[in-house]
């Protein structure tokens, strides 16, 4: 379902905006080009508002109707921004119009991606059901119309299975998704021929062979069941969240040019920045989402939306401004006023990224502890299986930690702190893997010098994962943006014009950045951050 939504709405939306971004001249007018263009969004726009719904009415999704219904909402409210954008022949309307279809539209994928995996659990397990009931068939015929639910039971999983192992990110997972589709492929049909052969011909091999093979397709089916069920790409998704610092930077920079630009009278500058900030404010935005929907502390995933919502909103008023100060219908503290408020914004989504980067780092060391205790249990009972389960376990829960404590890493500029999170990382990641050997070691020659080994090695490790998290709460996420920002546009207002922009652009009497409260101001950025700001 979220694929076709792609194919149909997503991907020409996208492609227009792009194209009104990128569109040449500084006036508000609709570029002749993109009038025509205008019914393709419309169309895009009520293919979703039709899939939307039919899925909003579905008895089944009750508590998917109310997110269903916000995002067809404000699809409406985009089309009718559009509709006045075209009587007004106003390109910025045009864009905000456009812009809130396309953000809606992808919003609601979380939804329809949730209501995908359900249909696919379902029926995954209903073909194992199916299975099962079907070797209980002690007469022909009953079996015959038993198979053939079966049949068509796993035919269908396979179908919606395949189909949703493109959303899965992490190639390990869509690996194992797609190895366990093909044994129940291969398993069904055997399954079945087994059945037909007990019922003909019944004998106790004949029920071991059935089940023998039932069993291997049922656990396929579980297989391919938990790699669909498996967050998919959370991990993948915390990996992006690396880039979104240099992101930062990267408009930070852009909206500095921007001021440059109408200082220096720059058309051209101020017309490639302009396009440059839209785009790579619309990426920060795509990646907040991302992450929000990773982050498994609802109050932070709310927050890190909201803050993403404001810069939706903002990011076609610094359009709209700058292209209204270099037509000389506003005067340039305008300007300035609202890059103030958009660097506020972009600050605040950045904050709330790394407070979801810490709350993750926290619930997983906690997650780490509990495995420990386990781990120590199993060498205490002797208990061999439970151990390699939970060290297994570990592994993977340590790799996660130390993925994410090197992410937060690169927030920080002071290269003592820097370094103390990224060799308390490595420190874990060394650690972990000693207790889990130790551990094996214990098992397998339990003596008290092997065992005290182990509980050496587990209090090193626990005192590792102390280290890193006091290194954690210790980094700190962002810098000074405000201050360098009002620093940046004093030294800009100083620079002599090379010309006047044409008429309302009248002298200011003070250089000084005043700041104004706004729906979009943010009073929650750090005081004692240290990241330096690069021009």
């Amino acid at each position: 379902m979220s694929n076709a939504i792609k194919t149909q709405v997503l991907a020409p939306v996208a492609d227009i905006l792009s194209q009104l971004v990128m569109a040449d001249g500084v006036d508000d007018k609709i570029p002749v080009d993109m009038v025509d263009q205008v019914p393709a969004i419309m169309t895009a726009s009520r293919i979703f508002q039709e899939v939307a719904l039919a899925m909003r009415f579905r008895p089944e999704d009750e508590d998917l109707k109310a997110s269903t219904t916000a995002a067809m909402k404000h699809v409406d409210e985009g089309i009718e921004n559009i509709k006045q954008a075209t009587r007004d022949n106003s390109r910025s309307k045009l864009i905000g119009g456009v812009f809130i279809i396309l953000e809606s539209t992808r919003s609601a994928l979380g939804i329809y991606d949730e209501l995908e995996i359900r249909r696919i659990v379902a029926t995954g397990k209903l073909a194992t059901q199916t299975a099962a009931t079907m070797l209980t068939c002690q007469i022909m015929l009953e079996l015959e119309i038993a198979a053939k639910m079966c049949a068509e039971a796993h035919l269908s999983f396979v179908r919606m299975a395949t189909s949703h192992a493109p959303e899965i990110l992490d190639a390990e997972v869509r690996e194992q998704l797609l190895a366990a589709l093909e044994i129940i492929k291969t398993c069904s049909t055997l399954t079945i021929s087994a059945a037909r052969t007990n019922c003909e011909h019944p004998s106790t091999d004949a029920r071991h062979a059935a089940d023998s093979v039932a069993g291997r397709l049922a656990a396929a089916v579980k297989s391919a069941i938990d790699a669909i069920q498996t967050n998919p790409g959370i991990n993948t998704k915390f990996k992006q969240a690396g880039e979104l610092w240099l992101l930062m930077d990267d408009i930070g920079s852009r909206l500095m040019a921007m001021l440059r630009a109408v200082h220096d009278t720059d058309k051209t500058g101020l017309i490639a920045n302009t396009k440059k900030y839209a785009e790579e404010a619309m990426m920060l935005l795509k990646r907040a989402d991302e992450i929000a929907l990773a982050c498994q502390d609802p109050y932070l995933a709310a927050k890190l939306k909201k803050d993403a919502d404001l810069l939706r909103m903002v990011i076609p008023e610094v359009v709209k401004t700058l292209q209204d100060v270099a037509k000389g219908t506003v005067p340039e503290i305008a300007l300035e006023y609202k890059v103030q408020e958009a660097m506020q914004v972009v600050a605040s989504v950045m904050q709330s990224i790394g407070d979801a980067l810490d709350s993750e780092i926290a619930r997983g060391i906690d997650h780490i502890h509990a495995l420990t205790a386990k781990l120590n249990q199993a060498v205490a009972d002797g208990d061999l299986a439970l151990f390699e389960a939970t060290a297994k376990e570990l592994e993977e829960a340590t790799r996660a930690v130390v993925e994410k404590a090197r992410l937060k890493a690169e927030q920080c500029s002071d290269p003592v702190k820097r370094q103390k999170l990224l060799d308390a990382a490595k420190a874990v990641e060394t650690m972990s893997g000693h207790a889990i050997s130790s551990g094996r070691a214990a098992l397998a020659h339990p003596t008290p010098t092997s065992k005290a080994h182990f509980a050496a090695a587990v209090a090193n490790f626990q005192s590792t994962l102390d280290t890193l998290e006091n290194a954690v709460n210790e980094s700190v996420p962002l810098g000074d943006l405000l201050a360098s920002l009002q620093q940046q546009t004093q030294q800009l207002a100083s620079m002599p014009r090379l010309s006047a922009w044409p008429t309302c652009c009248a002298p200011r009497q003070s250089t000084t950045l005043v700041t104004r409260p706004t729906a979009h101001s943010c009073s929650v950025l750090p005081t004692n951050s240290k990241r330096k700001w690069r021009p």
